[in-house]
């Protein structure tokens, strides 16, 4: 993933996001974003042409967006036992502009010996969870604003009280809720994913450990791992 922190940057971020829940970083925006659906990550309403820090947020469609998984996930070799940091980007290559939409889903699946995918982290979205307080937030999906000043969807994947196998992460650009808690109607404008992050399928910068495979003309992304045995501790690059 270009331009942003790898490894070392990454745990510590997780480490400290980690101790409050899913909840998003306070970092100061650098970059433009789209919101599709005229929101932010801290909930608000956005105007078109709006300024945040030093990014511009802009309410539109969001159009030929790339869709990248983190570098720590793609080219790391993880153990069941590890608390696990699962980051993917929305960007407009031809714009810079980074996307946060509410459409954004996420799901974690294992298989099973028979070749079947069980869910262990059930389908959650941006839109449903954007406004989750307290101890519910914990589990959440949400985005953040990294110590970059990126835009970014995270989750704190804590693997401790699994086996070792493979797992199947699911990324999705689904529904939105209808309305907002003020009982505002949500209007989405739409995001049409048309191309994966080259390093995801053709290694960059080492040797390839997780399958992402693209579906639905790229609106539906999957990454597959395998976790090791936990005395394998956290793992490094290959097995």
């Amino acid at each position: 993933m270009k331009g942003k922190a790898f490894f070392a940057g990454a745990a510590a971020l997780a480490m400290l996001v980690m101790c409050s829940g899913q909840a998003a970083a306070e970092n100061p925006l650098l970059f433009n974003v789209v919101c599709p659906e005229g929101y932010f990550v801290d909930g608000s309403v956005v105007a078109d042409g709006e300024i945040r820090d030093s990014g511009t947020l802009f309410v539109r469609a969001a159009n030929d967006v790339m869709i990248d998984w983190s570098d720590d996930i793609v080219y790391h070799q993880w153990s069941a036992g590890s608390k696990v940091r699962v980051e993917v980007i929305l960007t407009e290559p031809a714009t810079g502009a980074y996307v946060y939409t509410l459409a954004a889903h996420f799901m974690i699946e294992k298989q099973d010996a028979d070749g079947t995918w069980d869910v262990i982290y059930d389908p959650r979205s941006i839109g449903e969870d954007l406004w989750i307080e307290g101890p519910e937030s914990r589990d959440a999906y949400k985005a953040e604003i990294n110590s970059e000043g990126r835009l970014l969807y995270g989750f704190n994947w804590d693997t401790r009280t699994l086996s070792s196998g493979d797992y199947r992460l699911s990324f999705w650009i689904g529904e939105v809720p209808s309305e907002d808690p003020d009982g505002n109607p949500i209007t989405p404008l739409g995001v049409d994913i048309t191309a994966g992050a080259p390093g995801d399928t053709k290694a960059e910068s080492g040797v390839i450990l997780a399958e992402v495979e693209y579906f639905n003309d790229f609106q539906l992304s999957t990454l597959t791992l395998e976790l090791l045995s936990k005395e394998h501790g956290r793992g490094v690059n290959g097995k």
